[in-house]
């Protein structure tokens, strides 16, 4: 005979029977949540050295580069130093408001100058020793430089009169590559041995050599002014 097979248990049964249970759902997303706070440490801390890493590059680099920059700075400085110690000459620069130009002369010699809005609008003496006035009278320099707000018709009108009789001797010449009278003779200031005259738009610069003995650095003088038409 075949054995005899146990009944299967009651329904009843089956519903008092205790159940096997899986892990609480607080403890799943407490795991869950743990996991993801650490993972989020992590990335935040390997940012935050990936960024410090960035950072210290960067002023690593801008500190070079500002070293740098001040060292091309100071060699530019000192050649421009070096530059202005060898150069034997110093510069008077006229207003722009003047009609700019630039008269350089040298740099031992003692200098004066004196502006005004209208008439003569400079009148820049240089001499290598003292520029001296007595009694209220400049004595002769070894070169005057004036500008002097007349028309090159205003001005020239005198000066062709006195050459037509006999005072005065009148050439062309170039200043600054510009066009230019060179005039000597008997002037009328009884001082001024030679006058180079550059007429530059409503206005004329004149060049007054005072003193022979100081002839080849008043060319000089001429050769090394500027003038801006």
């Amino acid at each position: 005979m075949p054995p005899t097979q146990a009944p299967p248990p009651s329904p009843l049964f089956q519903a008092m029977a205790p159940k096997k249970s899986g892990p609480p759902v607080t403890l799943i997303v407490a795991i869950l949540f743990g996991l993801g706070t650490m993972v989020f440490g992590i990335m935040a801390a390997l940012f935050y050295s990936q960024a410090t890493e960035a950072k210290k590059t960067l002023i690593s680099k801008v500190t070079d580069a500002v070293t740098a920059a001040k060292a091309e700075q100071k060699e530019a400085d000192d050649a421009a130093y070096t530059l202005q110690a060898e150069n034997p000459y110093r510069s008077y620069t006229a207003p722009v408001s003047f009609g700019s130009f630039e008269v350089k002369f040298p740099k031992s010699w003692a200098s004066f100058v004196e502006e005004k809005s209208s008439g003569t609008q400079v009148n820049l003496q240089l001499n290598p020793e003292f520029v001296k006035t007595t009694n209220s009278a400049a004595e002769p320099n070894a070169a005057r430089i004036i500008l002097l707000e007349q028309t090159q018709n205003q001005f020239m009108g005198t000066i062709d009169s006195q050459v037509k009789n006999g005072k005065l001797k009148k050439s062309v010449t170039t200043v600054s590559g510009l066009p230019a009278f060179d005039v000597t003779g008997t002037f009328s200031d009884k001082k001024t041995i030679r006058q180079v005259i550059v007429p530059v738009r409503d206005k004329v610069i004149l060049f007054n050599s005072e003193n022979k003995n100081y002839a080849s650095q008043f060319n000089e003088i001429l050769t090394q002014s500027r003038i801006i038409p």
